[in-house]
């Protein structure tokens, strides 16, 4: 995955993590839903990634203030879309 890659949230359980807060996000990805990678950087040896359709606001407290709060890059999935021979197609309408 790379920064203008269109990608499909596979995973939007939060559930799981301990000390999630979930206030710090006004929106959070969900499964299904394509995105597109608007940055991406490594983070505590995962990666982080920020999606053009969601922004949310930076944090207001602890080590990372001012820093807008990301998504672990292993819920997304790049997505690779089939390409279609239109010389095919023409050849089969003739």
């Amino acid at each position: 995955m790379k920064v203008g890659d269109l990608v499909v949230c596979i995973n939007d359980d939060f559930s799981n993590i301990i000390n999630f807060d979930f206030t710090v996000y006004e929106e959070l990805p969900r499964k299904g839903v394509e995105y597109i990678i608007r940055r991406k950087e490594l983070f505590d040896g995962k990666v982080r990634v920020l999606l053009e359709e969601i922004k949310n606001p930076p944090l207001k407290n602890g080590p990372l203030k001012g820093v807008e709060p990301g998504f672990d890059g292993s819920r997304f999935r790049r997505v690779v879309k089939e390409s279609h021979d239109i010389t095919e197609e023409v050849e089969e309408e003739v």
